[in-house]
């Protein structure tokens, strides 16, 4: 049983240096591509100029939904870590803030090691400052932000105007409630405007990432516990659950 438990979070452990690597190499990969390789072909080539550069451009886009997918694996990766095993070593967590580039938070200790700072999760919400049901949704999350010792209990990623990756969305379809009938293609179809006009999963999140304009909001997302609402009581209710795990 001992050895059952030690192998289990050496794999954990394992598949999140390896996110970690992954990310660092695709980040380099971006900078010289959008800062060397695009510029070149933007200024010098004058055959297929305009090929090449949409070409990089959708390499460019893919690259990036690769680097999300990673930082939404290494974060559930990492929370299935204990804490005495993530105190002791060398860890840090990435978080997708305004959907545009995963930043890295860490804290550094007097030992020289690293850890994310669990105490704070993070809670995304795609928000219209137009609708007031989503101006009401971000003011509740800025109340509750707060515990009543002064401490913060949660982050806010505010994702307004940047479309969703389809990975991003795939996922947050999956944290939905479970709908009466259980078919998780409702959920696809509440997170879209006007879903009589499509007919499946695929091509609801391919308009939604093209027009992020018809994604349906406020969405509230909890990552870490892989929780979404999207109806007000439902919104309440994934806060209310967030700051009660964070006072135990």
């Amino acid at each position: 049983m001992g050895c059952q438990w030690v192998n289990s979070r050496l794999l954990s452990v394992t598949n999140l240096y390896i996110c970690y690597l992954l990310f660092i190499l695709s980040t380099f990969n971006l900078v010289i591509v959008n800062y060397i390789i695009l510029p070149y072909y933007s200024k010098y080539s004058k055959l297929n100029a305009s090929m090449n550069n949409k070409l990089l451009r959708s390499y460019l886009q893919y690259v990036g939904r690769v680097r999300s997918y990673l930082c939404c694996h290494a974060n559930q990766t990492y929370a299935k870590l204990p804490e005495t095993l993530a105190s002791t070593s060398l860890f840090f967590s990435f978080h997708t803030l305004h959907n545009k580039s995963p930043k890295v938070s860490f804290i550094c200790k007097q030992n020289m090691s690293f850890r994310p700072p669990k105490t704070l999760p993070i809670l995304s919400i795609f928000h219209n400052g137009n609708l007031a049901r989503s101006r009401a949704a971000l003011d509740l999350l800025q109340k509750r932000a707060t515990q009543k010792n002064g401490n913060d209990a949660y982050r806010i990623d505010v994702i307004d105007t940047q479309p969703p990756t389809v990975e991003q969305l795939r996922q947050v379809a999956s944290f939905l409630p479970t709908s009466p009938q259980g078919n998780s293609e409702t959920h696809w179809h509440q997170m879209v405007q006007k879903p009589d006009q499509l007919h499946d999963w695929s091509e609801i999140a391919q308009r939604l990432h093209e027009e992020p304009s018809l994604l349906t909001r406020p969405i509230v997302v909890d990552w870490t516990r892989g929780k979404a609402a999207i109806q007000p009581s439902d919104i309440e209710n994934l806060i209310n659950e967030r700051v009660e795990t964070k006072d135990q």
